[in-house]
């Protein structure tokens, strides 16, 4: 069946990345804070009363703590955090996306 599901996620990470703002490459440690509320659409398929397939797709806020000058700064890395996709500077429309397949046991 088909289904509407809110989700609030955060994360934190670090990771190490070129920053060009100086005109030379220097490798900078950088510490990440995002988050979403995202509202997720979705259908579900059952088969055999033992196969699940549920894909899913969902739109909502997304937020982090990378600043306008991030995106000039380092080299083009997107803004990916592993479970949302935000799109951009200044813009705060998340995304996120799946495809889950399982095995159902009672």
């Amino acid at each position: 069946g088909s289904y509407i599901k809110p989700t609030a996620t955060f994360g934190y990470y670090s990771d190490n990345a070129i920053n060009y703002k100086t005109g030379t490459a220097v490798l900078e440690k950088r510490n990440t804070v995002f988050g979403a509320l995202i509202l997720n659409f979705g259908h579900q398929w059952v088969f055999g009363e033992r196969f699940l397939v549920d894909s899913y797709f969902g739109l909502g806020y997304a937020f982090d703590n990378r600043g306008s000058n991030y995106y000039n700064d380092y080299a083009p890395s997107g803004a990916s955090h592993f479970v949302i996709l935000k799109t951009g500077p200044g813009a705060n429309v998340g995304f996120s996306g799946g495809l889950r397949v399982g095995w159902l046991i009672k």
